[in-house]
C-alpha cells in the first residue's frame, strides 16, 4: 500500500469511526494516534465514504442551526479539522493500553501531536467556522467511557471502554459471573493521567480555539473578552443565539460572567492600562443582549445580587439611558412597544444598581466609543480500540 493510500485510510477511519458518531450520537472508536502530517490530506482529500460525508455535513448544519439560521457550511474546514484530530488524540491519551511497559513513551508523542494540531487552528474568521468548531469541541467534551469488571468464581477481568466478549459471560449461573459497569466522564479520565502530560492544559488549549464554546462555558471567575471573543459577540445574529442558549441554561451565571468581564475592563481603565474600545463595546453589547432578551423574551429582568450581576445590569442601564449608548443600532429595529419596555427597565435598573455602579458602567460606555470591530463573515458557511460514547 502506498503512503498516500495509507494516509487516506487513516482519514477515512477517523471520519467514520470517530467524527461521525461524535456528531450524530453513538459510540466513537479510537484508532492509532493521528500525526499532524495527516491534516492536509484530511482537509483537501475527499472521503471515500460518501455516506459519512453527508452525515457529517447534516450534523454540522443542524448544530449550527441551533444558534442561527445558516446556509450550508463549508466542510472540510482546515482549522476545525485540526481541532477534531486533536480531540481524537486527547481521547486516545486516556486509553489504559498505553500503560503497558512498551507503550508508555507513546503518550508523550501523542501529547506533542495534540499541541501541534491545536496550534494549527488559526483564529476564527467566519461565522461558519466558529459554529463548526463548537459543534466538534462541545460534543467532544461530553464523551464518557464505560468500564466493565467481570468476575467469576476464579478470576476478575477488566474491560476499559471495550465490549465484553461473550465467552467471559457464558454459563453465568454455573461460573457465578457478576458484571459491574462504571461510566467515567472524559474530564475524570483526563484528570487521572500523569501530571507530566498536562492533559488539563491540552484540553483548555482546544477550548481556547473555539470561541463559541468558551462563551457558552463562561466561568464568572475567568471569563474575559479578547479579540476572538469580541468578533463572535459583534456578530449580531450569533450573539443573539448564544444569549438565548445561555439564558436557557443559567441566566445568573451568564450575567455574572459578562459582569466579571466588565469589572475587569473597568479595573484596567482605572489602572491606566486601558482596554481596546472594540473589546469594551463587544462586552457591553453582550450585557445589553442578555438583559433585553431576558426582558422581552422571558418577561423577567436579570436579577442583581453579586458585584458581577450589578455590573451587567448597570451596563444595560448605561447603554439605554445615556446619550452615548442611546444610539445603538440594535435599538433602531425594535418595535416601539419593545423599546418602551427596555427604556422603562433601564430606568428601573439604574435605581436598582445605584449611582456608583452606574457611573462605572457609564465610564465604560464612553470608553467604548471607537472603531467598530469587524464581525465574523457569514459567507455560505455558514487491535480492539477503546470506545467512548457521545451524547445522543
Amino acid at each position: 500500500m502506498s503512503e498516500a493510500h495509507r494516509i487516506q485510510e487513516v482519514v477515512d477511519t477517523f471520519l467514520r469511526e470517530f467524527l461521525r458518531p461524535l456528531l450524530t450520537g453513538g459510540t466513537v472508536r479510537l484508532g492509532r494516534a493521528i500525526a499532524p502530517g495527516v491534516l492536509d490530506t484530511a482537509t483537501l482529500s475527499a472521503s471515500t465514504d460518501a455516506d459519512s460525508d453527508d452525515a457529517l455535513r447534516d450534523a454540522l448544519h443542524d448544530a449550527a442551526a441551533e444558534f442561527v439560521p445558516t446556509r450550508p457550511l463549508v466542510w472540510p474546514d482546515r482549522d476545525a479539522m485540526a481541532l477534531a484530530l486533536a480531540c481524537h488524540n486527547l481521547a486516545l491519551l486516556t486509553d489504559p493500553m498505553l500503560d503497558r511497559a512498551f507503550a508508555r513513551g507513546a503518550r508523550a508523542t501523542i501529547a506533542e501531536y495534540i499541541e501541534t494540531l491545536t496550534a494549527s487552528a488559526a483564529p476564527v474568521r467566519t461565522r461558519g467556522s466558529a459554529l463548526i468548531r463548537h459543534a466538534i469541541v462541545a460534543r467532544f467534551l461530553t464523551l464518557a467511557r464505560t468500564d466493565t469488571v467481570v468476575r467469576n468464581w476464579a478470576y476478575t477481568y477488566r474491560f476499559y471502554g471495550r465490549a465484553v466478549p461473550a465467552r467471559f459471560t457464558a454459563w453465568g449461573g454455573v461460573r457465578r459471573v457478576r458484571m459491574q459497569t462504571q461510566r467515567r466522564p472524559l474530564d475524570a479520565l483526563l484528570g487521572a493521567l500523569p501530571a507530566a502530560l498536562s492533559a488539563a492544559e491540552l484540553r483548555a488549549a482546544i477550548i481556547a480555539r473555539s470561541p463559541v464554546t468558551r462563551i457558552l462555558l463562561s466561568d464568572p471567575q475567568t471569563f474575559r473578552v479578547d479579540p476572538t471573543i469580541a468578533a463572535v459577540l459583534s456578530d449580531q445574529a450569533l450573539r443573539g443565539g448564544l444569549v438565548r442558549a445561555l439564558l436557557g441554561e443559567s441566566p445568573a451565571r451568564a450575567a455574572e460572567a459578562v459582569g466579571a468581564a466588565l469589572l475587569h475592563q473597568g479595573a484596567t481603565l482605572r489602572s491606566g492600562s486601558g482596554s481596546e474600545p472594540a473589546l469594551i463595546r463587544a462586552t457591553l453589547l453582550f450585557a445589553f443582549e442578555l438583559q433585553a432578551t431576558a426582558l422581552l423574551g422571558r418577561g423577567a429582568p436579570i436579577s442583581v445580587g453579586t458585584p458581577e450581576t450589578f455590573a451587567a445590569v448597570a451596563a444595560f442601564a448605561a447603554l439605554i439611558g445615556t446619550a452615548e449608548g442611546g444610539e445603538l443600532a440594535e435599538l433602531r429595529s425594535l418595535d416601539p412597544d419593545d423599546l418602551r419596555v427596555l427604556r422603562n427597565a433601564a430606568i428601573d435598573a439604574r435605581h436598582r444598581v445605584g449611582k456608583a455602579a452606574f457611573e462605572v458602567a457609564h465610564t465604560l460606555v464612553l470608553a467604548s466609543v471607537g472603531p467598530t470591530p469587524s464581525a465574523l463573515a457569514s459567507t455560505g458557511e455558514r487491535a480492539l480500540s477503546p470506545a467512548l460514547e457521545a451524547a445522543p
